[in-house]
C-alpha cells in the first residue's frame, strides 16, 4: 500500500499568491503548473486526478504536492543545482596571487596573463577568469 499524500491546506495569502501565478501571462509554464497542482491539491483532488486532469505524470504531481507540504510557496521554485565542479580552486587563486607578489621572468617589465599561466600551468583564461574574479588588472594604471 502506498504512503497516504500530504493534505495541502492554504492560508488566503497562499491561495491568492497561486491564484495570482496562474493568472500572470508572463509566468513561466512550470510556475503556472506548480501553482496549478497545488490549487487543485487544496480542493481535496487526488494525485491521480490531478495528473489526468492536467495529463502529467502522478509522480510529478506527488513531487510538487510533497515539496509544498514540507517548504511552502519556496518549496515550488527550482531547487538549486551543483553545476559543473571548479577545474581550479582555491589553491589555484591563492598561488596565482602569491605568483603575482614575485617579480615577473627576465624579460618582462610586468606579468601578463600568458606568463602567469606558464607559470602556474594552466591556461591564460583560466588565469584570466580568477583575476577578474579577485578584481586584479595587470594593466591597470590608476591615477
Amino acid at each position: 500500500m502506498s504512503p497516504k499524500a500530504p493534505e495541502i491546506k492554504l492560508t488566503e495569502e497562499q491561495k491568492a499568491q497561486l491564484e495570482k501565478i496562474t493568472r500572470n501571462q508572463n509566468a513561466a509554464r512550470r510556475s503556472v503548473e506548480r501553482a496549478k497542482i497545488i490549487l487543485a491539491c487544496a480542493e481535496g483532488k487526488q494525485n491521480w486526478e490531478i495528473a489526468l486532469d492536467y495529463q502529467m505524470s502522478l509522480p510529478r504531481v506527488s513531487k510538487w504536492r510533497s515539496r509544498f507540504a514540507e517548504e511552502g510557496i519556496t518549496g515550488l521554485e527550482d531547487a538549486r543545482r551543483s553545476g559543473k565542479p571548479a577545474i581550479y580552486g582555491e589553491t589555484f587563486k591563492n598561488a596565482l596571487l602569491l605568483k603575482l607578489e614575485e617579480e615577473p621572468p627576465e624579460g618582462l617589465v610586468r606579468w601578463n596573463s600568458q606568463a602567469l599561466a606558464e607559470a602556474l600551468n594552466a591556461s591564460k583564461y583560466a588565469v584570466w577568469r580568477a583575476l577578474k574574479k579577485e578584481g586584479v588588472h595587470l594593466y591597470r594604471v590608476r591615477h
